[in-house]
């Protein structure tokens, strides 16, 4: 039975277990079965626990995969945190100008990384760096709804300019409703 990660073409096909099993390590860039994906962080989820659980680590290792097939035109600075906001709340009054934020954002040297979740995966974003100047943002849009995009949005740009995540993984967790 192919596993979520190949339906979704994130591993390719092995023809037996030994092979899938490398596809998965592979694709976590581990080298057993009882090694976890190292990565720093800052993400946000409504399920409670201090760890990420598998399937979220799945998604988050998908969006650095993508992110670093991703250009941004400069290296992040925070000092352009202001000029991104406002020209990100400028966009928010009319539906269609959403396509121009990852426009914005990687003007400003962040790249921004749509993934689907997983369902049950409980994870709505993470901010990620692949080096101290290049931040990422991942959003799953769990939710598909425009005031859940903005807020989510807002909510990893702020990990992204406190610099949450660069040192220490962080894990915003939240009741659900």
């Amino acid at each position: 039975m192919p596993t979520p990660m190949r339906k979704r073409g994130w591993i390719a096909g092995g023809t037996d277990v030994e092979q899938e099993e490398a596809a998965v390590l592979s694709f976590f860039g581990v080298r057993s079965v009882k090694e976890r994906p190292r990565f720093l962080y800052a993400a946000h989820r409504t399920n409670a626990g201090s760890e990420l659980n598998p399937v979220q680590e799945a998604w988050i290792c998908r969006v650095r995969q993508l992110a670093e097939r991703l250009p941004a035109a400069a290296p992040w600075t925070p000092q352009q945190a202001e000029t991104v906001r406002e020209r990100l709340r400028a966009l928010r009054h009319d539906a269609a100008d959403i396509r121009q934020a990852p426009g914005i954002l990687a003007d400003a040297g962040i790249r921004l990384v749509i993934v689907e979740a997983f369902p049950g995966s409980r994870i709505d974003g993470v901010c990620l760096w692949l080096s101290d100047t290049q931040p990422v943002i991942g959003l799953t849009l769990r939710y598909d709804r425009l005031d859940h995009f903005w807020f989510y949005l807002a909510h990893e740009l702020e990990h992204v300019v406190r610099g949450h995540g660069k040192d220490a993984p962080m894990l915003d967790c939240e009741p659900e409703v």
